[in-house]
């Protein structure tokens, strides 16, 4: 059994998706497997995974025939994971050689930790610094103080706890932090960096989706909006 699994969701992302995988052959924990789902892309998404299949065993890839979002994908990727540590990852993103070594010594020294999640420098197209985002002590009280692609997971919550399929738009990930906060999954951060994060443009209608699902979850909870 792996020590780590990376799930990773992709769609259409095919310019900058290379650049995510390599991240993950490349990290110093060598003990991993890298679970990539193909929300049903119609770029060339599908060839590039056929290569980086032939060159890296710990690589598995599902392709969906017909596009079910990123809850979905993510809650298939959390499903078929090996390991009972969970890497959260984004397409796009540049991850740290030591992200997945970090966490998962951390989760190993302290048990009592159940969420982790780190700093995020989030960056253009030219790799240039657009801003730095740092984690706080989570609650169910304001908007979500992490960022999703910096976080890992033990496997026994996505277990317990999915994410919020229906939205093509958004996998509603705060919905899923919420949850879990509420079932006394204990949160841990760090202001270390592990992670770029690639700024990636969407289009109008995803953006407006996505805020209004958002929106309605913080009302769900009684976030102060």
């Amino acid at each position: 059994m792996p020590k780590l699994s990376c799930v990773l969701p992709t769609r259409n992302n095919v310019a900058f998706l290379a650049r995510t995988i390599d991240s993950l052959i490349k990290q110093s924990l060598k003990d991993i497997e890298i679970i990539v789902i193909d929300d049903c892309s119609n770029d060339d998404t599908i060839g590039l995974l056929r290569y980086y299949k032939k060159k890296c065993k710990k690589l598995q890839f599902v392709r969906l025939e017909k596009r079910k979002g990123a809850a979905y994908c993510r809650n298939l990727g959390n499903g078929l994971a090996q390991s009972d540590v969970i890497m959260v990852c984004d397409s796009g993103d540049v991850n740290h050689k030591h992200r997945a070594k970090d966490a998962y010594n951390l989760l190993k020294k302290k048990p009592f930790i159940d969420i982790y999640s780190t700093a995020c420098i989030e960056t253009n197209v030219l790799d240039e610094h657009i801003e730095l985002h740092f984690p706080r002590i989570f609650t169910d009280k304001e908007k979500p103080s992490l960022f999703h692609p910096t976080v890992v997971y033990r496997k026994k919550v996505p277990d317990k706890i999915k994410y919020r399929e229906g939205n093509l738009a958004t996998d509603q990930y705060e919905a899923f932090f919420f949850e879990a906060f509420r079932q006394g999954f204990m949160f841990w951060h760090t202001m270390e960096g592990f992670v770029k994060k690639l700024k990636q443009n969407k289009s109008a209608k995803e953006n407006h989706q996505r805020i209004k699902q958002r929106m309605k979850n913080y009302r769900e909870f009684n976030i102060d909006i």
